[in-house]
């Protein structure tokens, strides 16, 4: 009798600790199984706010584009002034050239204004008294075919027969000049090189010889020979002249 109860105590002591163990080990599997709760304070810290409309963002490729913009826009403005600059200066040519066909026409009048008003200006043009009538005659009807008919080609026939009539005429320079703005006109380069050459080297302190040298400077330049071009607009450059002012507008334009 002994024996069977003290077997039973051990049956039932073995059926406690294995009871015993399974319920510890179950327990342990569901806290391993068992999702974490997050508390309201753990979630805050892990949210992140977002930003209401109202609030500025920083984007560099908005910011380049916007740059990019205004670099356009002042790169425009510089290009029209330039622009501006260049008509400017291209009006004040013309202003000069027209003041100029206005000078000459007014020497050529049949009526001469009175001679010292002209001789301050101009004494190169202005007639001696014993001036040959024939030689002024043609070389007003020259000048009025020009500049009050526009007439350039009947124009350049009757300076080529004063020239031929009168080479040592007194309006000799003249005519070389006004000859070779006409063939600068009708796109003879070569005539009008060789009109305003003769102008430098044969009436070199005419008044006459500063525009021609210009004139021939941009025809060297035109020709692709910027060397020779040079060298005439540094020597024009130095004087007191409109046309130095031109050579150095010119020289800072294109060199």
């Amino acid at each position: 009798m002994s024996v069977s109860i003290n077997t039973a105590s051990s049956v039932f002591a073995v059926f406690l600790f294995v009871f015993s163990h399974n319920h510890a080990f179950a327990q342990a599997k569901v806290r391993e199984s068992a999702p974490a709760v997050q508390t309201p304070t753990a979630q805050a810290q892990v949210v992140v706010p977002s930003l209401s409309p109202a609030e500025p963002t920083f984007d560099p490729s908005y910011q380049i584009q916007l740059l990019q913009d205004e670099i356009m826009t002042l790169r425009g403005l510089l290009e029209e002034q330039a622009f501006d600059i260049k008509r400017l200066k291209q009006q004040r040519l013309d202003d000069y050239l027209d003041l100029d066909k206005r000078i000459t026409a007014l020497e050529s009048r049949k009526v001469a204004p009175p001679a010292p008003a002209v001789n301050s200006v101009l004494p190169q043009v202005v007639p001696s008294a014993d001036a040959n009538a024939e030689e002024k005659q043609l070389y007003n009807d020259a000048i009025d075919q020009l500049l009050d008919q526009q007439d350039y080609s009947a124009a350049k026939s009757t300076f080529e027969k004063y020239s031929s009539t009168y080479p040592e005429g007194i309006y000799a320079a003249n005519v070389q000049y006004w000859l070779g703005q006409i063939f600068l006109t009708e796109g003879d380069n070569d005539s009008a090189e060789q009109a305003f050459a003769r102008i430098i080297e044969a009436y070199p302190d005419h008044q006459k010889a500063p525009d021609a040298q210009f004139k021939l400077a941009k025809i060297y330049f035109d020709n692709g020979d910027k060397e020779k071009s040079r060298i005439l607009l540094d020597a024009l450059a130095t004087g007191s002249t409109e046309a130095a002012r031109f050579a150095q507008s010119f020289i800072e334009e294109n060199f």
